[in-house]
């Protein structure tokens, strides 16, 4: 027989327990507002010009047309034959590229009509808060750094996953 003390403490402690759950699973409280699209592993892109600091699709002076951009997945050192997956939102004149979530790190090639291609490395790692999600940690372009996340989980919790790239 169990005394009544310690069938106490268990049952108060699968209580706190499955009103957490309950909590999280139910999506209100600290975690008001989390959806499956939180974990999205995806990157907003703007692509500028390096001397005048345009965007290159976007704008009355846009050089090209987004239809000359191509964006592929670089596997295992080749280029996929299989496009990247992006969504054009021309409000906020970005790209919303899907990142291939498999490793650290997702290499994409990126060209414009008939110019050379140009690698982007993005690292990438599991924000675990509430909601947790995929964040952009780092990202080189050409093998020279163009982000680096701050190291505070609070303030990286905050940023949202943009890179500029000067093509």
């Amino acid at each position: 027989m169990v005394p009544l003390n310690i069938k106490r403490y268990w049952t108060g402690y699968i209580l706190v327990l499955v009103i957490s759950l309950a909590g999280c699973y139910a999506n209100n409280g600290p975690c008001k507002g989390c959806s499956t699209t939180s974990f999205s592993p995806d990157v907003n892109l703007r692509i500028i010009d390096p001397t005048s600091r345009q965007d290159l699709f976007f704008g009355p002076d846009a050089k090209y047309n987004l239809s000359l951009l191509r964006i592929k997945h670089v596997e295992g050192g080749v280029i996929d034959s299989v496009p990247a997956t992006y969504k054009v939102d021309s409000t906020t004149h970005l790209l919303n590229l899907r990142l291939l979530y498999q490793r650290p790190a997702d290499t994409i090639a990126m060209q414009i009509g008939t110019l050379k291609p140009r690698l982007l490395v993005i690292y990438t790692s599991t924000l675990n808060n509430c909601c947790a999600r995929v964040v952009v940690t780092e990202a080189k372009y050409q093998d020279s750094l163009i982000f680096m996340a701050p190291v505070d989980p609070v303030r990286l919790a905050k940023m949202p996953n943009r890179l500029t790239v000067a093509f």
